[in-house]
């Protein structure tokens, strides 16, 4: 039922990311909203590991305070990952210094190597912060996802060079002290001081309105064209798939939509939405609702004129 709400509105793939209580949350997938079953739906198998990162209080905002106990404990598990790995490379050469199979391990090492992209989740100003540090000192390819406080620290992002999947843009501020557009704008100031990001509603029963999102981003200082490739172009670049989708060229995959207008317009319709060429049935659970208890009603309307 989710799928089929989802395309509706134009949302033609999806990253599909575990949620719960961390750090390690788990693998995420990129499924195209388009098939009967996960075989026909996926599009690129665990892309990312998702990681939350151990949140820490906005104090003072320091690059270089200690890390905290959680952190530490992060650090010390992927150095023994990082030892799991030697060792099973060491047993192509010597099958006696092979360790005791571990699939957590295992899971880990081509992403403590950095040989694989990580999504580091951090929301306020100095976990992002820690974040950074940490990515850096364990040499670790990272997208950062969050960053509700992007904002107050967007020009340490970008010296950092970091892409940035920010979401959601339909939010309350994180503190009572901050603008109460702070996550209204907050794409618009990361952009300005040179962040790459994509927007993301990051909310799992409504990601339809990721169109909502993008356009009250673009309300509030980020350029249309910069909101338009935030949930088309970016995300793709960011997901290594920017040959495949996220923007129309002959030889890519034919996912498009046909609108009424300007798709960052709230009033604007989805007419057609084809996926790998093939267009989709616009209809979902939430519009056979909306038809059943619309015919009821005029039926009631009828009988009351008799």
């Amino acid at each position: 039922a989710h799928i089929a709400v989802t395309r509706t509105p134009g949302v033609t793939r999806a990253q599909v990311a575990p949620r719960g209580g961390g750090p390690l949350l788990g693998h995420s997938a990129v499924m195209q909203l388009d098939g009967s079953h996960w075989e026909e739906l996926i599009h690129l198998d665990r892309d990312m590991l998702h990681v939350r990162f151990p949140t820490a209080p906005n104090e003072t905002k320091d690059k270089e305070r200690k890390l905290s106990e959680g952190a530490k404990e992060l650090k010390k598990l992927f150095a023994e990952a990082r030892e799991y790995g030697r060792l099973v490379d060491l047993a192509a050469t010597e099958p006696a210094a092979r360790p005791e199979y571990d699939p957590r391990l295992e899971a880990l090492v081509p992403y403590v190597r950095g040989q694989k992209t990580m999504a580091l989740h951090a929301d306020n100003a100095q976990t992002i912060l820690d974040a950074l540090r940490f990515a850096k000192e364990e040499s670790l390819q990272v997208v950062l996802y969050g960053a509700s406080e992007g904002w107050k620290v967007a020009d340490t992002l970008a010296q950092e060079g970091r892409s940035v999947v920010v979401g959601p843009v339909l939010a309350l501020p994180s503190t009572r002290e901050d603008p109460y557009d702070a996550a209204y704008a907050n794409a618009a100031v990361m952009a300005r001081a040179g962040v790459k990001l994509a927007i993301m509603t990051a909310d799992d029963e409504n990601p339809r309105n990721l169109a909502f999102h993008a356009a009250m981003a673009a309300s509030c200082g980020l350029p249309r064209e910069e909101a338009l490739r935030a949930i088309t172009l970016y995300p793709a670049q960011i997901l290594g798939m920017e040959a495949e989708v996220g923007s129309l060229a002959p030889g890519m995959i034919a996912d498009l939509i046909v609108t009424s207008g300007d798709v960052l317009e709230l009033a604007t319709t989805v007419d057609y939405v084809f996926i790998q060429g093939r267009q989709q049935d616009l209809s979902n659970r939430q519009t056979e609702l909306y038809e059943r208890y619309r015919q009821r009603m005029l039926a009631w309307k009828s009988r009351a004129k008799q």
